[in-house]
Formats: structure tokens, sequence, C-alpha cells
């Protein structure tokens, strides 16, 4: 099976990092979970979801993020 998931950082991934994006790619979160996630608020963390390069999906009224996409979102930026 191909490895869906590509990290493009300049940080050294380690096999523990790339199975935890792995084992949470279908697990999906919300606003709370990612400014707790993030450290931050969750109005920061709703002003983060809206970049345009953010992994956000929308269900029903309802936005949401994969934690390995969020995981992976956040190894690129360096934050």
């Amino acid at each position: 099976m191909q490895n869906v998931l590509q990290l493009e950082s300049p940080y050294e991934v380690d096999g523990a990092t790339e199975q935890a994006i792995a084992s949470n790619i279908l697990v999906l979160i919300g606003t709370e979970e990612v400014a707790q996630i993030l450290g931050c608020s969750v109005p920061k963390a709703r002003e983060i979801m809206r970049r345009r390069d953010f992994p956000l999906l929308k269900i029903a009224n309802t936005y949401k993020v994969s934690k390995g996409a969020l995981i992976k979102w956040v190894l690129e930026r360096h934050i």
C-alpha cells in the first residue's frame, strides 16, 4: 500500500510522528479541540481554521478537521 501522507518539512520526522498522523487521519475534531491542540483560544482557532491553506471540512453546518491533517499542517508551518 502506498503511503498517502507526504510530509514536506525541514524538521526531521521520525516513524512515531508518521504513525501518529496515520492513526489520526480519520479522527475528525472541531474548533474547541483545535484550540486545545494549538494552545490558543477558541476565537483564535476559528481565525486559523478560516485560512485558505487550512485543511477544513464542512459537514452539514459544522466545521471539522482531520486530526492527522491538522498535525501535518502544523508540521509544515513550523508552529
